[in-house]
């Protein structure tokens, strides 16, 4: 009787091992299949995105080429590789890209929308290689690209030069107020358009406003960095323009006119940059 039972338990413990390991290839073999069958429906058509099919919307000054090349997207990819966040990183290091939004909709369609940097001046800064050349600012007064020769079509913006000695946020504020000088002298009504505006420590701000028929004026405004930045400016063109349009229309263009405000003083200086003549009057 005893050896009965110690064959039972025997063949109880056989049994059981012989099960385990049938379920284990079982799962084995149905983990091996679901990976398979895994891969094969993550690389199917219906879940591969394709570069044609990605929608690109709000680039102009960057191409849809580049978008789809920093996205990783110039190439079929799975819809399960790809990672939202990932793509909207890699886009915003283009230097153009002030933002970047990835919509996605299973199982292959993709939206990307752009918000690129909107450049309001060029101004002088130094790069990484030392070299003191043009960079793009837009409107928040934010140095964002250096100008390169491709980009020539779009340099007819106004110049802001800035002397050395300055840090970044210390330029944000001097273009800021070079901004506000250029928006209220070029108006729609604007009798001078101002194409360059300069800083220095000592001077304050300058600058050069010239008309469509050779007229010019040079405008010494001091620091301008103050509260009251806009009344300043309002008052400033307000004098500006009377002495422009009176010696305007007599056609006499001399001397300096200096505003006091405080303890600052106010240049302008009109001028004529040549006399023109016709082949009658000759």
């Amino acid at each position: 009787m005893a050896f009965v039972n110690k064959m039972k338990i025997f063949f109880l413990r056989v049994f059981t091992v012989m099960l385990f390991y049938i379920f284990l290839l079982f799962f084995t073999a149905l983990f091996v299949f679901s990976v398979h069958a895994y891969i094969a429906f993550k690389h199917s058509d219906s879940m591969t995105i394709e570069p044609g099919t990605v929608e690109v919307d709000g680039n102009h000054m960057i191409s849809r080429n580049d978008v789809l090349l920093l996205a990783a997207l110039d190439v079929p990819i799975s819809y399960m590789d790809l990672s939202s966040e990932k793509v909207e990183r890699d886009i915003s290091t283009h230097p153009w890209v002030k933002e970047a939004l990835v919509m996605t909709l299973p199982p292959d369609s993709v939206k990307i929308i752009i918000e690129e940097y909107e450049p309001k001046v060029l101004v002088n800064n130094r790069g990484k290689d030392g070299k003191n050349t043009l960079w793009f600012a837009d409107k928040d007064g934010y140095i964002f690209k250096q100008l390169i020769s491709t980009e020539k079509e779009i340099t007819e913006l106004p110049l802001v030069m800035i002397n050395s000695g300055f840090t970044s946020e210390q330029k944000s504020a001097i273009i800021l107020t070079a901004l506000s000088l250029i928006e209220r002298w070029n108006s729609d009504d604007a009798l001078c358009i101002i194409k360059s505006v300069h800083f220095s420590l000592v001077g304050g701000f300058s600058a050069d406003c010239s008309s469509g028929d050779g007229l010019t004026a040079e405008l010494r405004l001091g620091t301008l960095l103050e509260k009251d930045e806009k009344k300043v400016l309002d008052t400033l063109y307000g004098k500006f323009t009377k002495i422009f349009s009176y010696y305007y229309g007599k056609n006499q263009w001399v001397g300096e006119y200096i505003f006091y405000k405080k303890s600052e003083r106010y240049h302008i200086i009109v001028g004529k940059i040549k006399e023109v003549v016709s082949d009658v009057e000759k």
